[in-house]
């Protein structure tokens, strides 16, 4: 049966920065400085147990390498609560070399709008990335969808979907603070799976 193992990092931190990267710098190369203090975010990070190996050597070794693309998310956790709430989760398939980053975080002191991250990378090296800003609307799920990729915070869950271009796949993921629930479609097929989640965060 296919599982997902979750780490969600949420980690509060004081750091040089002023605010968060908007969804017009968010992807582009950043700077030693900035890497350094994304790379201090992960410093504890630990495999979930579970988790694919190679999976989770993917994603360290990026980290390790000072990916922007990866580390760019755990910027904005870098940062206070007051300067941007942020959230960043990690999703490690448990039986292949395939995880998700999926961020947000708000600019709550200039006006009412909050970025969106989405990546998916397998093998360490294929990669689909979508990212927008989007508007905060209290008692409204935060959501952007774009190029087949769709993503909603509401409340304490999060719901990620990814259909691909060149096929009938699919791939649904749901979180809440408890669990995760993973359905893979292609074609006809359906399959589902659970598992927990695990959520740390600087939200007071």
């Amino acid at each position: 049966m296919l599982r997902l193992l979750v780490c969600i990092l949420l980690v509060s931190m004081e750091v040089a920065y002023a605010q968060a990267p908007d969804s017009q710098e968010a992807l582009r190369p950043l700077s030693p400085e900035q890497k350094r203090d994304a790379m201090k975010v992960l410093a504890g990070f630990k495999c979930p147990e579970g988790a694919s190996k190679e999976a989770c050597n993917s994603f360290q070794e990026l980290v390790r390498s000072g990916d922007s693309e990866t580390l760019v998310p755990f910027l904005s956790v870098a940062l206070p609560q007051k300067v941007t709430p942020a959230v960043v989760y990690v999703v490690f398939s448990d039986w292949m070399d395939n995880f998700w980053i999926v961020g947000s975080w708000g600019y709550f002191p200039k006006g009412a709008n909050v970025d969106i991250f989405y990546e998916r990378v397998f093998e360490g090296i294929t990669r689909v990335i979508a990212m927008d800003t989007v508007p905060f609307v209290k008692g409204k799920a935060i959501q952007m969808s774009q190029d087949g990729v769709v993503v909603s915070f509401d409340g304490d869950s999060l719901t990620f979907s990814e259909q691909l271009a060149t096929s009938t796949s699919s791939t649904v993921v749901k979180v809440s603070t408890l669990r995760a629930e993973t359905t893979y479609k292609n074609g006809a097929d359906t399959i589902r799976a659970q598992t927990r989640a695990f959520r740390v965060d600087n939200i007071n």
